[in-house]
């Protein structure tokens, strides 16, 4: 014999044992409603579980240069920073403003990993590109109970399906480099489609400008040599039918 449904909700127990004044709570009304296209870029470290398990100081210099890379290469007016463990999510209405910050973040860490002459101190990044509606987290502060108190906390708290899709979209990116989702590509007004080559690519550098064309081959050429100098000392524990494609797939990226 099956069991009858019982109705919790009014129970004397659950009152008793669940106060209601103790459970999660959030006022939708009070939060605001303006949500809005923007562009997502998201930066990740590749690897960050293998290091952590390796190390967690090496790992934690690893995180560290790339958020300070972040805090110090990207100008602030018109892009918003939400900072995750491993990575980082910037968010932005202006291509421009969101393109050239970004510039400055993979630079940056691109430099860092240059002047790094130990394979075992070196550490790759990737990126994904998404656009589409966004709801910020400081929108949705007043609907807190504790708005003063949470405000800080909410600022991490982007709402929205291309958040989702530039976590994606930075699986397809070669090592120092960006893969531009689909919903980038696509018009989202008065969003501009993101530009991207053959491959859903994003150079970062200026193709047009003959110093930035070489800094990206030396990039290039450092990239590769990684890779080797990984295969003969077996350092680390890349996965070998990885490696390979993320070494075609930075030979396709960088001139």
């Amino acid at each position: 014999m099956s069991k009858a449904k019982i109705s919790l909700q009014g129970d004397d127990r659950v009152k008793a044992l669940f106060p209601e004044h103790e459970r999660a709570y959030f006022d939708q009304s009070k939060a605001s409603t303006r949500v809005e296209p923007r562009y997502v870029v998201w930066i990740d470290m590749m690897g960050a579980k293998a290091a952590m398990e390796r190390s967690l100081p090496q790992a934690a210099n690893f995180f560290a240069k790339i958020h300070d890379a972040v805090l110090r290469g990207a100008p602030r007016a018109g892009v918003e920073i939400v900072p995750i463990t491993d990575g980082v999510f910037m968010l932005a209405q202006s291509q421009l403003a969101l393109s050239n910050a970004v510039r400055l973040v993979m630079l940056r860490l691109c430099t860092a990993f240059l002047h790094e002459r130990k394979v075992e101190h070196r550490f790759l990044v990737r990126g994904g590109i998404a656009a589409g509606r966004v709801l910020l987290g400081r929108e949705m502060s007043a609907g807190f109970r504790v708005p003063q108190d949470a405000v800080r906390h909410a600022q991490q708290l982007p709402v929205g399906t291309p958040i989702g899709e530039a976590y994606e979209a930075e699986h397809d990116a070669p090592p120092y480099g960006l893969y531009v989702h689909q919903s980038a590509r696509a018009d989202h007004a008065p969003l501009d489609k993101w530009p991207h080559d053959r491959n859903g690519h994003w150079p970062w550098w200026n193709p047009r400008d003959s110093e930035d064309i070489e800094r990206a081959t030396l990039i290039g050429e450092a990239i590769a040599s990684h890779f080797q100098e990984l295969t003969n000392k077996s350092v680390g524990a890349y996965d070998a039918t990885k490696m390979s494609r993320d070494v075609q797939r930075a030979k396709d990226y960088f001139p």
